[in-house]
């Protein structure tokens, strides 16, 4: 059984600059950027921002961003072949 989890939406740059300088990696599954900060997911939605805003944002983390092509629940390895 999966446990629930706590997922936080930040508006600002800002907010998630902050919880990004506490992580090491930020996965990027479009169109949200998600941060695991103690067990708490913290996420931005990039259709919220302007396009400044998006650069500045992707440009102030890019080093901690990991791209997600896709996500898949599997029970083995198997599976995932």
């Amino acid at each position: 059984m999966i446990m629930p989890r706590d997922y936080i939406e930040v508006e600002s740059v800002e907010d998630f600059v902050k919880v990004c300088e506490k992580v090491d990696i930020v996965l990027r599954i479009d169109p949200l950027l998600i941060a695991n900060y103690y067990g708490i997911f913290v996420f931005i939605d990039l259709r919220r921002l302007n396009g400044g805003e998006i650069r500045k944002l992707i440009s102030a983390i890019k080093d901690k961003i990991v791209h997600v092509r896709r996500h898949v629940v599997a029970t083995s390895i198997s599976d995932l072949i």
